[in-house]
C-alpha cells in the first residue's frame, strides 16, 4: 500500500518559491505558534536583512537564508546552503548541521515516531539512536513517482483566519505577546526557547489558559475532570473563553520537579469549577473504569496572560493593560474600545503606539460598527456602500480637515480640496478605480465631467526610493488601463498654482 506524509509549513507572501517576501514586513502570519517553526522565526527573523533583499532568490543571498528556510523552497527551481542550529537545551556538544536544499524540497521530521514509547528511557530521556532509526524507516515507506505530499498551513496562518485572529501574530497580537510573558514568568532568556520536554503545545506547568472550543457532556469527544470530593475523573462541560491555571497532574506527584521530567499531561483548575480538568495524554480510567481518551491541548487550550477584547466578554479583571496599536486598526471601534475598557473593575492601562491617534480616528463615525448596522425601526434608509465597505485600504492617516466633507492626509491635499470645493467642482476622494483584470488603486481626487472621469494624482514624497518606485508602477498602471485620464500635481512650495493651472485648463467650462 503506498503511503502518503502531510507537512506543516510557514506562510511564505509569495508561494514557497525559495524567494525572501517581496513585503517581509506585511507577513505576519509565519511566526504564529501553530506556525512551523513559528517561534524560531519570530526569534531569528531580521526584518532590515529581508527587506533589503526582498523578494531575491535565496541561491543568490550574501547571507543566511531567512529561519524559514525549511519550507521556503517547497516550490521553488533552485538549490541553496540551509541548516540547523541544536535547540538550547540540548546537551553533549551538538553543533549546527548544514546541507544543500534541493529544488522542490521541504525538511520535516516525524513527530509521532520521534515520542513513542519504543524510545522512551528511564528518567524521562530517550534512546536516540532507535529515534533516528525510526525516522528512516519511515522515510523508507515513500515510494518515488506514487507517495503525495500535502503541504498544510495551520491557523496561525490567512487559510482561515476570522477576524478575531487578523493581527494575532503582530507583535502587539496576543501570539507574540504570550509567548513574551510566558518566558519572562518562567525566567528563559530572550532568543532562547523553552525546554521541548517540558510543555505541551507550547503551554507549560502553571501558565494561565483560555479554552477555545465548547465542550459540552453531550459532544463527541468529552472532556474529563477530577473531582477532589469523590476522588473520581468525571465527565464535565467546558466552554469557549473559560479562564484557568495549569497544574501537574495528580498522576505525576512531584516528578515534575525533575531534571529530566517530560510533560504528557497535566490538569487545569478552572475559575467556578471543583474538578480539575485533564489534558494530554495517559489520563487514566473514568468512573467506569474505562480508559479516558487523549484530550490533545492545540485543539483545546491557548495561553491566557493576553486575550483579545472578543474572548474577554463576560470577564471581568481588577487591572486591564489595553494594547492601541496605531496601525492595522480596522478593527478597532467605539463599541470594542468600550467593551475592552470596562472589563476592569479597578484600574484600566492604556498602552497606546506612538500618538493618540488611533483614539482621534476611532471617533470618525465610519468607525462604529452599530452606525454601519443597515437596519432601521421607523424608518428605512439604507447605508451608503461606501459605510459598509471600509476594508483594510482604509487606514488611520486621515487627519486633515477641509472645506467639504472629506478629510484627507496631507495639507496638499487640503488645498487641493478647499480648491474644488471653492469652484463647486464635483469630485470623490480615494474612491477605490478597478481595472479590468481585478487590481485597484485609490485615486487621490476622481472627477467626472460631461461623462469622462479624470483621476488626480498628488505626488508627495518622490525624495524617498520606496515611494518614487511605487509612483512609476502607478504610473503605469493608469496608462495601460486608463489612458489619458491622469492629472499630476507634485510636492512643493507652488501646489496651488499647480492646482490653479490644472482646474482652469481642465474643469472650468
Amino acid at each position: 500500500m503506498t503511503a502518503h506524509i502531510s507537512a506543516r509549513i510557514a506562510w511564505h507572501q509569495d508561494g514557497w518559491n525559495g524567494r525572501v517576501c517581496q513585503d517581509p514586513a506585511a507577513n505576519v502570519y509565519c511566526v504564529g505558534r501553530h506556525s512551523y517553526p513559528g517561534e524560531l522565526i519570530r526569534e531569528k527573523r531580521d526584518l532590515a536583512y529581508e527587506k533589503e533583499n526582498a523578494g531575491k532568490c535565496c541561491s543568490k543571498l550574501s547571507g543566511e537564508v531567512p529561519p524559514c528556510m525549511y519550507s521556503i523552497n517547497a516550490f521553488g527551481d533552485k538549490s541553496f546552503d540551509i541548516h540547523s542550529d541544536p535547540p538550547v537545551f540540548f546537551k553533549g556538544g551538538a553543533k549546527r548541521v548544514s546541507w544543500k536544499l534541493k529544488p522542490s524540497t521541504v525538511c520535516i521530521w516525524p513527530y509521532e515516531e520521534m515520542y513513542g514509547d519504543e524510545v522512551k528511557q528511564s528518567g524521562g530521556s530517550f534512546d536516540y539512536n532507535q529515534r533516528l532509526q525510526n525516522a528512516i524507516d519511515y522515510f523508507a515507506q515513500i515510494e518515488n513517482d506514487k507517495s503525495l505530499i500535502v503541504y498544510y498551513a495551520n491557523y496561525s496562518n490567512p487559510l482561515n483566519q476570522d477576524d478575531d485572529r487578523k493581527y494575532r501574530g503582530e507583535l502587539f497580537g496576543t501570539e507574540p505577546l504570550n509567548e513574551e510573558i510566558q518566558k519572562h514568568i518562567k525566567g528563559i532568556a530572550r532568543g532562547e526557547q523553552p525546554d521541548f520536554n517540558r510543555q505541551l503545545d507550547g503551554i507549560m506547568l502553571f501558565d494561565k489558559v483560555i479554552q477555545i472550543t465548547n465542550r459540552s457532556l453531550s459532544n463527541r469527544e468529552p472532556v474529563y475532570g477530577y473531582n477532589p470530593e469523590t476522588k473520581k475523573a468525571e465527565r464535565v462541560e467546558v466552554f469557549n473563553g473559560e479562564l484557568g491555571y495549569v497544574k501537574p497532574h495528580g498522576y505525576d506527584g512531584a516528578k515534575w520537579k525533575w531534571g529530566e521530567f517530560n510533560l504528557r499531561h497535566f490538569q487545569v483548575q478552572f475559575e467556578h469549577k471543583k474538578h480539575w480538568v485533564g489534558y494530554g495524554s495517559k489520563l487514566g480510567k473514568d468512573k467506569d473504569d474505562k480508559w479516558i481518551p487523549e484530550s490533545k491541548v492545540e485543539n483545546n487550550l491557548e495561553l491566557a496572560y493576553a486575550i483579545s477584547v472578543h474572548k474577554s466578554q463576560g470577564s471581568e479583571f481588577d487591572h486591564v493593560y489595553f494594547i492601541v496599536p496605531k496601525h492595522k486598526d480596522t478593527l478597532l471601534s467605539p463599541e470594542l474600545f468600550y467593551t475592552g475598557i470596562t472589563r476592569a473593575s479597578k484600574h484600566c492601562t492604556l498602552l497606546i503606539q506612538e500618538d493618540i491617534g488611533p483614539l482621534l480616528n476611532m471617533r470618525r463615525r465610519e468607525r462604529s460598527h452599530l452606525v454601519c448596522i443597515n437596519s432601521s425601526i421607523f424608518e428605512f434608509a439604507p447605508i451608503p456602500d461606501v459605510m459598509l465597505n471600509v476594508q483594510a485600504w482604509y487606514e488611520e492617516g486621515k487627519i486633515h480637515e477641509t472645506l467639504s466633507e472629506f478629510v484627507v492626509r496631507s495639507k496638499s491635499e487640503v488645498i487641493i480640496t478647499n480648491m474644488l470645493a471653492e469652484r463647486e467642482i464635483l469630485f470623490r476622494y480615494e474612491e477605490p478605480l478597478f481595472a479590468p483584470d481585478g487590481t485597484f488603486y485609490l485615486p487621490d481626487f476622481t472627477i467626472t465631467l460631461n461623462g469622462e472621469q479624470y483621476f488626480w494624482e498628488h505626488w508627495g514624497r518622490l525624495d524617498q526610493d520606496k515611494y518614487r518606485n511605487h509612483t512609476e508602477t502607478k504610473k503605469k498602471w493608469y496608462e495601460k488601463h486608463f489612458p489619458g485620464r491622469l492629472i499630476e500635481t507634485f510636492e512643493g512650495t507652488d501646489v496651488t498654482p499647480q492646482a490653479n493651472k490644472i482646474i482652469a485648463e481642465h474643469f472650468i467650462v
